[in-house]
């Protein structure tokens, strides 16, 4: 019996997005530095999470928001941004 040890999976997700789009998010989305805390957070047994980490969250979704909002039509923009 092994006493304590930790496994660690990583996956990783591309998007596909126009380029005008993707220069638009890759200009303020950036990842976040360091070990994420909250992984402390999950209880022993849990099989999955999906943790979501960015510098200055506020503004990366402000960010996303506009970006989305400006390549789509009226209708579909006052959704996104309410």
């Amino acid at each position: 019996m092994l006493a304590s040890s930790v496994v660690r999976f990583v996956d990783r997700y591309y998007t596909m997005l126009t380029p005008r789009v993707a220069d638009a998010i890759a200009q303020q989305v950036r990842p976040a530095a360091g070990e994420p805390a909250a992984l402390g957070l999950v209880p022993p047994g849990v099989a999955e999470v999906t943790l979501v980490r960015v510098a200055r969250p506020g503004e990366t979704f402000d960010a996303l928001l506009t970006a989305l909002s400006s390549h789509v039509d009226a209708s579909v923009s006052a959704t996104i941004l309410k």
